[in-house]
């Protein structure tokens, strides 16, 4: 059976997993459910395979570049 399938529920922008959904997620891997399991017991997306493959806590995001070149910031400060 696919993921994908008609009857499934369409996720347009599921969105990142919280830590404890990557845990969770992890934690039924290793009880030996497959993703398509996992995908039905937690109503989660592609993002069950990503959260198996990656580490329980996320790395934190770089964020937006600064406008400002380093010396406009000294002479602010």
């Amino acid at each position: 059976m696919d993921i994908h399938d008609s009857d499934s529920v369409r996720h347009p922008s599921a969105g990142d997993l919280t830590h404890d959904q990557r845990l969770r997620v992890q934690t039924l891997h290793e009880a030996g459910l497959t993703y398509e399991q996992i995908h039905k017991q937690l109503d989660l997306t592609r993002q069950v395979q990503y959260a198996i493959t990656y580490l329980v806590t996320p790395n934190t995001r770089k964020g937006r570049p600064s406008t400002l070149e380093q010396d406009e910031v000294d002479l602010i400060i």
